[in-house]
């Protein structure tokens, strides 16, 4: 009745789904809300719909990308790492529009400055790693980006002396991939010098000789 009185009004949409849903309506639920969210976009009404969804999380790509796209502090647990990790293990099926979608899900955490950054180096790499710093959706994302990068996030100060912790290391990878270090950089000596048994294996696997730039 509310709804019907004020159909603009997002106060009463959760409180109508969950009478639908009580009435064992689920279909008639998520239909409202898919219809709702078409109308007015709304980040909130989205994560409703997304619970209805008898899919997990992860396998909503259709949701997935809009939700991480619009909420940048989206649990990493309950949706990026998942979801970023089923990406990652398809790439190769990808099509570049979403391919271009899942590096610039990524970029736009670590500029932000997650929580969890040091993941999303790790996912970045991955990325470059698989598709090659030449791939469409990698020059497109990271073309304007490189220059301003070079000088905060891949910095000889951020490298000079520092201890090869998980997060330097797959960061150097990345300089390295995206051609960010020039001769002498400090990350060439973290990246050459002692590492973990797992930091040396990633490096020896993610990063690329100039033999493959092309």
């Amino acid at each position: 009745r509310a709804a019907a009185l004020d159909s603009e009004c997002d106060f009463f949409v959760p409180f109508h789904a969950q009478v639908l849903v009580a009435l064992d309506r689920q279909d008639a639920a998520r239909d409202m809300l898919v219809r709702r969210y078409q109308r007015d976009n709304s980040v909130h009404v989205l994560r409703m719909v997304m619970a209805l969804d008898p899919r997990p999380p992860e396998e909503q790509t259709d949701y997935m990308f809009e939700f991480l796209e619009r909420d940048p502090y989206a649990s990493e647990s309950a949706y990026f790492g998942p979801f970023v990790g089923r990406q990652l293990a398809q790439l190769a099926d990808l099509p570049d529009e979403l391919t271009t979608r899942v590096l610039l899900v990524v970029v736009d955490r670590i500029e932000r400055g997650a929580p969890e950054e040091t993941d999303k180096w790790r996912a970045l790499a991955t990325l470059v790693r698989r598709l090659g710093p030449a791939h469409p959706a990698v020059r497109s994302t990271m073309e304007l980006r490189v220059p301003w990068w070079r000088t905060m996030y891949f910095a000889w100060s951020v490298f000079d002396c520092a201890e090869a912790t998980d997060r330097l290391v797959y960061m150097a990878v990345c300089a390295q991939q995206l051609d960010c270090l020039e001769p002498g950089h400090p990350a060439y000596r973290m990246l050459s010098g002692k590492l973990s048994d797992r930091q040396a294996d990633f490096v020896d696997t993610h990063i690329i000789l100039p033999a493959e730039e092309t």
